[in-house]
């Protein structure tokens, strides 16, 4: 009587037809998807010109077959959500029960640029084919060595607070799958507690449709080749799979609590759907730009928390929320820390040339000193002060000689 197509979206349309042979002659037909996420696999391109990767449920869509979308999501943060809506759904989407600001509050979201959706904008450089395995896939060290640091902030937080989350670290190209293992794997054998409160699963986009975690990390991997120094700018570079919507989509709605993309922006905002999202991240404050060289560390500790609150569709305030900005050096720096030594030098020097000085009353020298270095400067005058006051008191003594003496 009735046939229920789950996943028709993803479906070629022979396939789709296979099911149909049991359906009575007044059955009901029902088919489940969404045409905005992937689409069947079609490898040959002259397939795909085609149109083989058109499924059933498109076509009878696009003839005026009745459809019905549901709008209540009850998944994701309502940060994540908010650009998926606007740019794949026509902005028609909207957060259930249980999926409202104060439902998706994570242990890492009170932490500095650990929000529920973020733009990390880590400038690697991508190798292909790391392993030699004589395929045309992709990877980029860098971030996964950030991607593995992200993870970490989650693992820690979650360790801290005694709440077992599901992390799910995905990338379009499986060399990258393999390089996340590289980074992340050593910290889970350092402190194999962390994988007992982040379980983690490596994954393409491709395999993680249909699936959900408390936290994505989404590595991009498009970049400059490696040991290429002069990053040609050429109008129409390709980015691969990262220019199907669709894919982007899936990757962008996998996550409950948070969903943080790490790519190298100067080379993903060439194609329109990636310019839109981080222009969106920018308009957001939700765009971070790690500085080079910068311990990946201070990403989560070096930026002040704004004292604006973020605001939801429904104009309540998020005060999990934090608002970052372009990262800062604060500590573990090595050029910070030899700065403080050369000042802590100069300091010593000058105050050691003033001892040095026959007369307190050299006030042009202390206001040089002043001038060139605060903290001599001060230090000078306190002294110099002292000086006067015990002239004073001398002579304060001499002028109160008794009369007897003064007659002798």
């Amino acid at each position: 009587d009735v046939v229920i197509i789950d996943e028709a979206s993803q479906a070629v349309e022979p396939a789709a037809l296979i099911p149909l042979q049991w359906i009575k002659p007044d059955g009901v037909i029902i088919m489940v998807g969404d045409s905005q996420q992937l689409a069947p696999t079609v490898i040959s391109r002259s397939a795909q010109r085609a149109y083989y990767g058109y499924s059933l449920f498109e076509r009878l869509s696009d003839c005026g077959v009745p459809t019905f979308t549901l709008r209540d999501q009850y998944r994701m943060h309502p940060e994540i959500v908010k650009f998926p809506s606007e740019r794949f759904y026509r902005g028609i989407l909207r957060s259930g029960a249980g999926a409202l600001y104060e439902d998706r509050v994570a242990p890492w979201h009170s932490f500095s640029n650990c929000g529920p959706y973020q733009f990390f904008n880590v400038k690697g450089q991508m190798n292909q084919d790391r392993y030699e395995t004589g395929s045309c896939s992709f990877s980029n060290s860098a971030e996964a060595e950030f991607a593995s640091y992200c993870y970490k902030k989650i693992a820690v937080s979650a360790q801290l607070r005694k709440s077992e989350v599901k992390v799910g670290i995905i990338t379009p190209y499986l060399d990258q799958v393999r390089r996340l293992r590289d980074f992340v794997e050593p910290l889970l054998k350092k402190d194999v507690e962390l994988r007992t409160w982040a379980h983690v699963t490596y994954g393409t986009v491709d395999q993680a449709q249909g699936q959900e975690f408390d936290a994505v990390i989404i590595s991009c991997v498009r970049a400059y080749p490696e040991g290429d120094k002069s990053a040609p700018d050429p109008p129409n570079t390709d980015i691969g799979f990262l220019r199907d919507e669709r894919r982007l989509n899936v990757a962008l709605t996998r996550g409950r609590y948070s969903t943080w993309i790490v790519g190298y922006a100067e080379v993903l905002k060439r194609e329109a759907v990636w310019l839109d999202l981080i222009e969106d991240a920018k308009t957001r404050h939700v765009f971070v730009e790690h500085v080079k060289q910068a311990p990946y560390d201070e990403v989560f500790t070096a930026v002040p928390v704004s004292e604006t609150s973020s605001r939801g569709v429904d104009g309540r305030a998020h005060p999990t929320v934090r608002h970052p900005g372009a990262i800062i050096q604060t500590k573990n720096d090595p050029r910070r820390k030899s700065k403080s030594e050369a000042l802590a030098k100069r300091v010593v020097d000058e105050l050691a040339m003033l001892d040095d000085e026959p007369s307190p009353r050299a006030s042009p020298s202390v206001k040089t000193v002043a001038r060139r270095s605060p903290v001599a400067g001060c230090a000078q005058q306190k002294k110099q002060g002292q000086n006067q006051r015990v002239a004073a008191a001398k002579k304060a003594a001499a002028s109160c000689v008794p009369a007897d003496e003064l007659s002798d």
